[in-house]
């Protein structure tokens, strides 16, 4: 039981604040997103340092992802204007 509850928290303190005010703006929803192609474009460049089979492909969606999410942070980063006080 103790397990489950470990395990639990985390899941139920992120629904709490995902239901706070802050993290329901488009500012929070396109920053994860951005985060999320981040990781991915760092994940196919290991893959191609690390060398893989489909390397023409491989690079053809690194740089699409990191691009994708440069143009992502930055539509971000002007969306935050609105936050500041």
């Amino acid at each position: 039981m103790k397990d489950l509850l470990a395990y639990m928290h985390p899941v139920v303190q992120v629904l709490v604040l995902l239901l706070a005010v802050p993290f329901r703006s488009p500012h929070f929803f396109f920053g994860t997103l951005a985060l999320l192609l981040f990781v991915a474009g760092g994940y196919t460049g290991w893959r191609l340092k690390q060398g893989t089979e489909r390397y023409a492909d491989v690079r053809d969606i690194h740089g699409f992802l990191v691009y994708f999410a440069l143009f992502i942070a930055l539509a971000v980063a002007i969306m935050g204007f609105i936050l500041l006080p």
